[in-house]
This record gives structure tokens, sequence and C-alpha cells, in this order.
């Protein structure tokens, strides 16, 4: 077998174009919903498996807004081939990074570069997709519902303000009426929900960046559960200008609130799906 190459600069140029992307504006870990998109996360066509691994997630979901593509399927050349897929000419590939774990290690000792095309890059191969979006309200249960009763992760309702009490273990969320949407409310409980797990994964570090892995890790819960993006950002702007600071000076700084993020995320997501995060 032909030894992968190990490519760390490819990790910096995906880590670069993130952070310019919060320059102009844009939240790269915020999805911009499409109506009729059959995929939650960034997910393998052939596989029908997410991307895993924060900094994929945000860098395909830029991709899929840039090139306006409708879904987001994507899926290497050979992939493709293999479903009677052929890469339109002149097609640029999006570059994704696979870890590589050295034993008894939790940091990645370096990283594998795939190209991936997306399905609107791609011809011969032909999805049904949705002609209806979903439809989202308060009196029917989601997954979501279902995943913060099986937590056993206290919620109280009341008050005008989301917070998490690390003294308590207990998370304050106002009452659902109190939000715009219903995905609102959704974003409220799961950034809290990123802060309680924190104690549960033994994780310690400054406030900024916790806050930073909650943003992150709520918009990644609500979208497995198929909750749409609330455009909300109202609580965490006030951190945007110190996030851009740290990762002036520290360009892994994304990738591990991202990773960390997703590590959050596969905790909750087990009391539902027990199967999928083994």
């Amino acid at each position: 077998m032909e030894t992968p190459t190990v490519d760390n600069d490819v990790r910096n140029e995906i880590l670069a174009k993130l952070v310019a992307k919060l320059h102009q504006g844009v939240i790269p870990w915020r999805k911009n919903w499409q109506t009729g998109d059959p995929t939650r996360m960034p997910t393998n066509y052939l596989t029908r498996k997410p991307y895993h691994g924060g900094v994929n997630t945000m860098n395909l979901w830029t991709a899929q807004q840039d090139g306006q593509f409708s879904t987001g399927y994507w899926a290497t050349p050979k992939q493709w081939a293999k479903v009677g897929g052929i890469v339109l000419p002149n097609e640029k590939p999006e570059k994704i990074v696979r870890p590589i774990w050295s034993r008894g290690q939790f940091v990645a000792s370096g990283y594998v570069p795939v190209e991936v095309y997306n399905l609107a890059q791609v011809e011969g191969v032909k999805v049904d997709l949705p002609t209806a979006p979903a439809t989202y309200t308060p009196d029917k249960r989601t997954e979501f519902d279902e995943l913060v009763d099986a937590t056993g992760i206290l919620i109280v309702h009341g008050g005008d303000q989301c917070m998490y009490s690390y003294d308590l273990d207990v998370a304050f969320v106002p009452l659902p009426f109190r939000f715009p949407t219903y995905a609102a409310y959704c974003e409220c409980v799961a950034h809290e929900l990123m802060h309680a797990t924190e104690r549960r994964l033994n994780l310690v570090d400054g406030q900024q960046f916790l806050e930073c892995r909650a943003e992150i890790g709520a918009v990644f819960l609500l979208a497995e559960c198929g909750i749409p993006d609330s455009g909300g950002l109202d609580n965490h702007a006030s951190y945007i200008d110190y996030w851009l600071d740290e990762m002036r000076d520290d360009p892994g700084y994304l990738q591990a609130a991202a990773e960390e993020a997703s590590r959050g995320v596969d905790y909750l997501l087990k009391f539902v799906r027990p199967e999928s995060c083994q």
C-alpha cells in the first residue's frame, strides 16, 4: 500500500481561508440553509456519512455557499466514477484533510489532503431532491427535543438570559415563546448544552475559547438534528473580534475549537444515536 502524503500546509491553507471569511463578516460554521437540500452536514455521496472534523465541515459549507451548490453531497473523482459520475471540465476541487493519529496521542501528527467535488460539479449522477422544505414547529417534537430529554441535563425555563451555571450544573433558558423562532430557542438550548459537556469531557480552557467552541458546536448539533440556522449571533458578536485576534496569533485556534465542538456534539448525539457514535 502506498504511504499517504502528509501535508500540514493544506490544513493551514484551509484555516487561512476560513479566517479570511470571518474578516469578511461570513461565519463559516453557520450553514446558509438551503430549501430542498437533503443533507444536514457535508456528506459523502457514496457512504451517506457526514465528513467528520469541524474544519472540514466549515470548509465544505463555505464552498457550498460560494459555489451556490444545491446540495452538500461530495466525493472524490474515483468515488463519483463508481456511480457513473464524471467530473465536469474546468471544475476545481475542494480540499479537506484527514488527520493522522499516532498511538497514544490526542493531537494529530499530520494531515492527508483529500480533493472532493460537489454533486453539482459532476454529470451522470441524478439525485431526486425534495420539492418542499421541512416545516419546523414548536408543537412537533424533533430529534433535538428527544436529545435534550435524554441527556438528563437540567434545563430551567424562565428569566430573560441564556446561561449555564457551572456550580449548579444547570442551564437557564427563557421560555420558548420569548424567542422569535423555534430555531432560535433550540440554538440557545444547544449552546448551553455544549457548555454542560465541558465538565463531562474534562475540558478546561479560557472563557473565550469555550464560547467559540459552544457557538460552533450549537450550530453543528442543530444541523445534525435538522434544525435550520437561526442566523442569530447577537449574544456572541462581542467575542468575534477577540476570536479573530487569537486566530491571527494562532492559526490552529479555530481548528482546536472546531474539533472540541465536534467532540461535544458526538457526546450529545450518542444519547439518541448510540449506534452511530461508537
